[in-house]
């Protein structure tokens, strides 16, 4: 027996949340005029009661709805704001309402997707949603990089002093995030873990790859180059991302930006892209050559024992 009496005011009212499939969760999102309920409607969309009927389709849909929303969370406030808005307050208010419901996307994102909860590693809980090209291509619009401003739009550096609780959330949030990245990228040079029609796509995806790993300072993994094989794509973006400008300490407290005059400069300079394109390079030097001294060995071979059948 109910312990609240049927005429409780809360019982009274219709709340948002009331969904319970992903077309009445679209249509009440889209029906939704006050940020209030747009946030309630964010916070439950991953609620077991609305997405019940476990379809893998649906979820990934959803996922693509959320990475929608949480594209720029981490932009300035003015990137929120439309030429349609009134002026003062009212403009700056808008534009944080945009601002704080891609930021409560994101979040969501991070405690249901980003967030590796399965038992084994190397099947983790986020790998089936991405075994669709709509929703990786949707996945690497995200995670793309900006090269006018040398920056990941959606991954951000966590702060290294936070100021408050607010930061320290955040920042937990981003390694997450980071953690997640990461373990996209290494599966993203491996074949094995992905359909048989993703591959394109996903080689597609490798200088993009190249460049977050540069971009995050994990650039040291690409050494491994039979763990992040390279194709033909990989090898100019590599030396774009070389020839970038070099913020230098040209004298004591003194940083200039410089431009290299060579990719040897650049590397000298510190530029990580420099310096794994020429490791890639001699790498990959070695190996053709190695592919020739084979070649030229089953030659020769051949040719030996068709002087020997002439002989006989």
């Amino acid at each position: 027996m109910s312990q609240l009496s049927s005429d409780h005011p809360l019982l009274q009212i219709s709340l948002p949340g009331s969904a319970t499939n992903l077309s009445d969760w679209l249509q009440e999102w889209s029906c939704a005029t006050s940020s209030t309920h747009l946030h309630a409607l964010l916070h439950g969309g991953f609620s077991s009661s609305l997405w019940m009927e476990n379809n893998l389709d649906r979820q990934r849909e959803r996922l693509r709805f959320y990475l929608a929303i949480a594209d720029g969370f981490n932009l300035k406030l003015e990137e929120f704001e439309l030429p349609g808005d009134a002026d003062g307050d009212a403009r700056r208010s808008a534009a944080w309402v945009r601002k704080s419901l891609a930021e409560k996307a994101f979040t969501m994102l991070i405690r249901n997707v980003f967030k590796n909860t399965a038992a084994r590693r190397s099947s983790p809980s986020w790998l089936p949603l991405l075994h669709n090209s709509e929703t990786l291509a949707a996945m690497l619009q995200f995670l793309r990089c900006d090269r006018a401003t040398k920056s990941m739009v959606n991954v951000p550096l966590p702060m290294s002093e936070p100021k408050d609780e607010r930061a320290n959330a955040r920042n937990r949030e981003l390694r997450i995030l980071r953690e997640f990245v990461l373990d996209l990228v290494s599966r993203g040079f491996d074949p094995q873990s992905w359909s048989g029609y993703q591959l394109k796509s996903l080689e597609a995806a490798h200088p993009q790859f190249i460049e977050l790993l540069i971009r995050m300072d994990k650039a040291d993994r690409l050494i491994d180059r039979r763990s992040y094989p390279f194709h033909d794509n990989c090898w100019g973006s590599l030396e774009a991302l070389a020839w970038e400008p070099l913020t230098v300490e040209v004298k004591p407290h003194c940083l200039e930006l410089v431009a290299p005059s060579s990719i040897e400069a650049a590397a000298a300079l510190g530029s990580k892209a420099a310096q794994i394109l020429i490791l890639r390079r001699g790498f990959k030097k070695y190996d053709d050559k190695q592919v020739r001294i084979e070649s030229a060995c089953t030659r020769r071979e051949e040719a030996e024992t068709e002087l020997q059948q002439l002989s006989s």
